[in-house]
C-alpha cells in the first residue's frame, strides 16, 4: 500500500517514539520532574550511538529499548502500590523485549537480576508476589518463543539449521 521503504521508515519512527515515550514514563514512575524526564529522554533516546547504529544502519539490535523501560516502570508501580497485576505487565513487557530482540534480552536480564537484592531491601518480603508474577509471565512468553526457535532450527529446510549454525559459531576457547 505505501511501499517497502516508507513502511520500514514508519516502523522505525514508531519504535523511536515508543522508546522516547516509555523512557519518559519510566522517569515519571521514578519521581523525576517532567522537565528532567523530557531532557533525559531526548538525550538518551536520540543519542548518536543509538541513531547511527540502530536507525541509520541495518543493524537494529539496539533500537528496541521500550519493553525494558516499560517493564521497569510496571515493576516500580507494582512495588509501590503492592499490586501483583503490575508484575504481570512487567513480565509481559520482558517477554515482548525477548521477542523484539533476543540480544537485548541477554543484556538486560542480568541487570534485572542484579536489581533483586535492592528490591527486597527497599520493599521488603511482600515484593515476592510481584516479582513472581513478572517472572512467570515473562518465562511463559520466552518459553513459547524458545520452542518456536527450536522448531525452526531443527527443520530440515531451515536456513539456520542447528548443524549449519554450529559450523559458523565460535567454539571454546574462541
Amino acid at each position: 500500500l505505501i511501499g517497502g521503504s516508507t513502511a520500514f521508515n514508519l516502523l522505525l519512527w514508531l519504535v523511536m517514539f515508543s522508546n522516547l515515550a516509555s523512557l519518559y514514563w519510566l522517569g515519571r514512575q521514578l519521581g523525576i520532574s517532567r522537565v528532567a524526564c523530557l531532557s533525559g529522554t531526548v538525550v538518551f533516546g536520540w543519542n548518536s550511538l543509538l541513531l547511527s547504529y540502530g536507525f541509520a544502519s541495518n543493524i537494529s539490535d539496539l533500537i528496541h529499548l521500550w519493553p525494558y523501560a516499560l517493564s521497569l516502570g510496571f515493576l516500580i508501580t507494582g512495588l509501590k502500590e503492592s499490586q501483583w497485576i503490575y508484575g504481570v505487565y512487567a513480565g509481559l513487557c520482558i517477554g515482548l523485549g525477548f521477542l523484539s530482540c533476543p540480544y537485548n534480552f541477554v543484556l538486560f536480564i542480568p541487570a534485572l537480576v542484579l536489581l533483586l537484592p535492592w528490591v527486597f531491601w527497599q520493599y521488603g518480603k511482600e515484593s515476592w508476589r510481584i516479582l513472581l508474577a513478572s517472572a512467570c509471565m515473562g518465562g511463559v512468553i520466552c518459553a513459547i518463543y524458545a520452542w518456536h526457535l527450536y522448531a525452526i532450527m531443527n527443520a530440515e529446510t531451515s536456513l539456520v539449521h542447528t548443524e549449519d549454525v554450529q559450523d559458523v559459531r565460535h567454539s571454546y576457547p574462541f
